[in-house]
């Protein structure tokens, strides 16, 4: 049950990261959120376990103490467990969107966050967009500097012209938004990504 003034909003992976990492360009943004009346964030086990891995992953895995502390000892801080019904729910997710790269953890979020009745989400995956819910206004999707001119069509499809530079600006812009290259492409492709 939500208290009255409560503003509850779910924490995902990359939400999580940039309340940790103080490189991140959402750090600032994360850290005012607990300043924020009646701001209370959920998140899930299943991202707890996401975000440990990804500390690995970036070489600070000395920094999941820091969360796990962070997490039991807040008062902002709701831990969601995911159980079976959830896990099923989830199941239920990724078939209805088969369509889409919707992680397994992606869905037990939205399947937690449909249950709960939350809206709004702390994040930069545009997956949460797609399935219906509302990213923070001040965390702006993934940027890429790549110019499309980097592609060329061949025969009907895309491919890298000679630019190292701009394959290597690619794939790290993918991992850190977590989006395929395709998408990546396409949305080069479209122009529909901010310079």
């Amino acid at each position: 049950m939500r208290s009255m003034g409560e503003r509850p909003i779910f924490l995902d992976t990359s939400g999580i990261f940039a309340w940790i990492n103080v490189r991140d360009p959402h750090h600032k943004v994360m850290l005012s959120l607990p300043r924020e009346r009646g701001v209370k964030l959920v998140v899930t086990d299943y991202i707890v376990d996401e975000a440990c891995t990804l500390f690995v992953a970036r070489n600070i895995a000395h920094r999941r103490d820091d969360l796990l502390k962070l997490i039991q000892h807040s008062r902002i801080v709701r831990m969601e467990w995911v159980g079976q019904e959830v896990f099923w729910q989830a199941w239920e997710w990724q078939r209805k969107f088969h369509d889409h790269s919707f992680s397994f953890t992606d869905c037990t979020s939205f399947a937690v966050m449909k249950r709960l009745g939350l809206s709004e989400v702390a994040t930069n995956d545009t997956h949460f967009q797609t399935a219906g819910f509302q990213p923070l206004e001040r965390f702006t999707p993934w940027r890429c500097s790549i110019d499309p001119r980097h592609l060329k069509a061949v025969g009907g499809a895309y491919a890298w012209t000679d630019s190292a530079k701009a394959k290597s600006e690619l794939g790290y812009t993918c991992r850190n938004a977590r989006i395929s290259i395709e998408d990546a492409v396409n949305r080069l492709r479209s122009h529909a990504m901010p310079p």
